[in-house]
């Protein structure tokens, strides 16, 4: 998956790409501070998501999204902004806006709404959902495959990839594929988040 991000503090652009550069299958292809700027990488580099700031030093975010819309683009958006404007944030949805994650929200927030996008979902912060009056919509896990749910249970329990392919009669490359999977849907990296999904899911008793 080819990302743009469009971000204009630097530093935020940084810190994106390099969560996203842990995230298997995904590339950073650019990142711009400017709507003009946006443009020009978008149309070189044809992403297949763009992470787009709503203020861009004077310009808004909402205008790449005309835009976009008006060349019928199938490019994945996800707004991560402060605004907190209700009627922004229901105008970026009515011109295509696949996912919003506000500013105040996590780092893993930010990457469990990417991988939600990527895989054709909407996703809706808590944050923004509550600002918007809805229920949160986030990625739905039930879409995991038999196999991955296994190995999340192995994760989750702490077992090492060696031990997993062991435990399930499998290979250890199949078990790093399964488990990049696992990334790619999910959006979670650390350990601790695996547990957590492992609990939600009823593989493993909370400890």
């Amino acid at each position: 998956m080819k990302v743009l991000l469009v971000e204009d503090h630097v530093i935020i652009r940084q810190v994106f790409a390099e969560a996203i550069g842990l995230m298997p299958g995904y590339e950073v292809v650019g990142g711009a501070s400017s709507l003009k700027a946006a443009l020009e990488i978008y149309q070189r580099t044809k992403p297949d998501i763009v992470v787009l700031d709503i203020n861009l030093n004077g310009w808004s975010g909402l205008e790449f999204l005309e835009i976009l819309r008006e060349q019928q683009s199938s490019t994945q958006v996800l707004i991560f902004s402060g605004v907190s404007d209700r009627n922004v944030l229901e105008r970026a949805l009515s011109l295509g806006a696949h996912g919003i994650v506000e500013k105040t929200d996590t780092l893993p927030e930010l990457i469990a709404a990417l991988a939600a996008v990527a895989n054709g979902r909407t996703y809706l912060s808590p944050t923004v959902a509550k600002v918007l009056g809805r229920t949160t919509i986030r990625p739905d896990v039930v879409d995991l495959t038999q196999r991955e749910r296994e190995v999340l249970m192995h994760i989750a329990k702490g077992l090492g990839v060696a031990d997993i392919a062991i435990k399930l009669g499998i290979s250890s490359l199949a078990v790093e594929e399964h488990r990049k999977s696992l990334i790619s849907k999910t959006g979670l990296l650390s350990q601790a988040e695996l547990v957590k999904l492992g609990v939600k899911l009823g593989l493993i008793q909370p400890g």
